[in-house]
């Protein structure tokens, strides 16, 4: 049987089992790390002596950055989510970029002129690089710079914005959008985004994003 591993913080909830399920046809052993702390995680020995691959998510995604190779387009980064072993290294990469790259050209989302950021963590810099690689007019707001995460669509008062949520799960948008912009939240399930945005304009989540990551993280792994 396949046997996977998933580490991050407050993952209970993850589809990912379910996606890597339905991508293969078939059932795996799946393992959650949900650790509280860098000072639970296991070592990439570790895991890799019980597992084929394995996917990471937040806060971890630079954990493990010194103790691999990084390969694809983002490697000069540092954030990976995704390892594997090969010939006793371990490589790793990021199917992050690889997933935003392959929306923006299926839903044609480089026709917005303005796109807005919101959050600062390492989705957010995986969509700076994207946007800075494809010359895309981009904002970036955080809380952590004390940036208006509510009221910042009167700043753009003719043209659709692309609004893309890249904050964690704790974060809700309470702001109002007009019916032309399109707000595309990283999160999936977020039941509270969804609900509130879904009155002003179209929302996209994030289960399209974890699909699509998910099955290049397969290719990564070779397994099929």
């Amino acid at each position: 049987m396949i046997k996977l591993a998933l580490l991050g913080r407050d993952i209970a909830h993850s589809k990912s089992q379910e996606i890597y399920e339905g991508l293969l046809g078939r059932k795996i052993e799946y393992t959650k790390y949900d650790c509280d702390s860098e000072k639970e995680i296991p070592s990439l020995e570790l895991i890799f002596q019980k597992h084929q691959g394995l996917s990471i998510t937040a806060p971890y995604k630079t954990h493990f950055s010194s103790q691999v190779k990084i390969v694809g387009p983002v490697h000069n980064l540092g954030i990976i989510n995704c390892i594997r072993e090969e010939g006793g290294e371990f490589r790793a990469t990021n199917t992050d970029y690889l997933a935003i790259e392959e929306i923006f050209k299926q839903k044609k989302l480089n026709q917005f002129r303005k796109i807005v950021v919101l959050g600062s963590g390492n989705m957010a810099k995986i969509t700076a690089y994207f946007c800075q690689q494809n010359n895309l007019d981009v904002e970036f707001l955080s809380r952590s710079l004390g940036s208006d995460m509510t009221n910042f669509r009167r700043n753009y008062p003719e043209e659709p914005l692309l609004v893309i949520n890249a904050c964690s799960r704790s974060f809700v948008f309470n702001g109002k959008l007009l019916p032309g912009d399109l707000f595309w939240d990283y999160n999936y399930s977020h039941h509270s985004n969804k609900e509130n945005i879904s009155r002003f304009c179209a929302y996209d989540d994030g289960v399209e994003m974890l699909r699509l990551q998910a099955s290049k993280a397969l290719d990564f792994w070779r397994i099929v």
